[in-house]
């Protein structure tokens, strides 16, 4: 017999707006501390859940804000991770500059990049998806990945001046987002993107790399910093394939020592 936190669970479904969002509302303290609530019906909540995520912004919030705590648990984590058209979902919504809700949904996508199985989120980072992200006319996702991760800090003429528009003369008072969660995710979504060549030399031609190196250096935060340095070694393979003399290794007060600063990002 279902216990009433289980009940109550039966109501994110409801086709009444406002009883979703009373039922989701009281849930969220309890995706945290009774997860197996979550875990009934062959995981039928989780189903529900995914499809809020496109539901009103408050409740959407809510049931995003759900699925982060829940993909602790590895059995939830599999679920969303290899829902393809999921994935799909989420990253659509992540692509469009007015999702309200982008904060909570990147938590949830650094989550996801966790599993095992990443190979599924690289089906949503196929090659065909690749070109549509990054090319200007198309979805052109980088400025919102690179934005957020810039703050008041000053860069050499000629690195600001190949950086893509929108990042440069910034206000001095510009704040990097406060949330080490979503920088993780931002440099991890770079990550994804830079598995190909094509990725790799954008992100060397809008000088990327200094942009990562000044958030290794000043988010204080190890995931942050060991994602930072994923991305760098990334970046490295075709110069370290073409044997070019490059180091980039991270010293133990967190920052890059590199025997050609700029060389990452000289366009060849």
């Amino acid at each position: 017999m279902p216990t009433e936190l289980e009940e109550l669970v039966g109501f994110i479904a409801h086709p009444n707006p406002q009883i979703r969002q009373v039922a989701i509302e009281n849930l969220v303290p309890y995706s945290a501390t009774q997860p197996a609530i979550f875990k009934t019906d062959e995981l039928l909540p989780i189903k529900h859940l995914k499809f809020l995520i496109r539901d009103q912004p408050k409740i959407a919030e809510q049931a995003a804000t759900i699925l982060v705590n829940l993909t602790a648990d590895q059995a939830v984590l599999s679920n969303v991770a290899t829902d393809e058209k999921f994935l799909g979902i989420l990253l659509s919504q992540l692509m469009d500059p007015a999702e309200p809700n982008a904060n909570v949904l990147s938590m949830l996508l650094a989550n996801l990049s966790k599993f095992d199985g990443l190979e599924s989120l690289n089906v949503a980072f196929d090659v065909k998806a690749h070109k549509a992200y990054l090319t200007e006319d198309e979805i052109n996702i980088m400025p919102y990945i690179l934005l957020p991760m810039m703050g008041s800090e000053q860069y050499e003429l000629e690195e600001s001046m190949a950086m893509l528009p929108d990042l440069q003369l910034l206000p001095p008072d510009k704040k990097r987002d406060r949330d080490s969660k979503i920088i993780q995710t931002h440099v991890e979504t770079l990550t994804l993107l830079a598995t190909t060549k094509e990725g790799r030399d954008l992100m060397r031609e809008i000088r990327v790399y200094p942009i990562i190196r000044e958030n290794h250096l000043r988010v204080d935060d190890d995931g942050v910093r060991e994602a930072c340095e994923r991305l760098v070694q990334l970046l490295m393979r075709d110069e370290e394939e073409a044997g070019a003399p490059t180091e980039c290794k991270s010293s133990r007060h967190g920052q890059y020592e590199t025997r050609e600063r700029e060389y990452l990002l000289t366009p060849t």
